[in-house]
């Protein structure tokens, strides 16, 4: 199958070149016959899961921004705001007078316990699970399709990867583009020098 990361029409209508590598994708990593040089992925599903998981670590990244609180505070307050009309809309406007009973069974039946009140708090919505939520310094894993979200070290500030394993994948991938990207520029500068000049 034709990965398409990286590659145009031409580099993708060539034939399979290279060495066989592995796929980036977490779960993946099956081997495969690259058709242009920048491919990361083994066949389409991949790379598609791969644009999926670049939407979610940039909703995450967003949602952990000042910018991304702030929208959810905005979200949160109108929320309660739609509660509270809620609660104090009345329950039995339309019931006629006569079954007043019923209307006080109605009421007292429609009025929340201390407990359902409680576990509403506990249990708010959009919320983030509890490890997550006491973690404010939860960030993202940086390999495509790694979904787990970690706290960094404190000796290291700046980590990206959940694990050793994820780390080592992508830095595979980055050297191996950056040997290509060398000796592209290599084969440029000694086109535009022209060839040696005899001594």
């Amino acid at each position: 199958m034709i990965c398409l990361h990286y590659c145009t029409s031409d580099d993708a209508s060539q034939e399979p070149r290279g060495r066989r590598r592995r796929c980036l994708l977490k779960d993946c990593e099956c081997w495969f016959q690259p058709r242009c040089p920048q491919a990361r992925y083994c066949c389409p599903v991949c790379q598609r899961e791969g644009e999926r998981w670049r939407r979610w670590r940039g909703n995450q990244q967003y949602r952990a921004s000042e910018g991304g609180k702030a929208r959810r505070r905005e979200q949160c307050r109108r929320h309660r705001e739609r509660q509270r009309h809620i609660s104090v809309a009345p329950v039995c406007a339309n019931l006629p007078e006569v079954h007043t009973d019923r209307v006080v069974m109605l009421e007292s039946a429609a009025a929340p316990s201390a407990d359902a009140a409680g576990s509403a708090a506990l249990q708010r919505e959009g919320e983030r699970p509890a490890e997550f939520f006491d973690a404010a310094e939860a960030r993202p894993c940086a390999r495509p399709g790694c979904y787990c979200l970690f706290v960094p070290k404190r000796c290291a500030p700046g980590q990206r990867f959940c694990c050793l394993e994820c780390r080592r994948a992508l830095r595979r991938v980055l050297d191996r583009e950056a040997r290509w990207w060398q000796r592209r520029r290599r084969r440029w500068l000694q086109q535009r020098r022209g060839p040696a000049r005899p001594p």
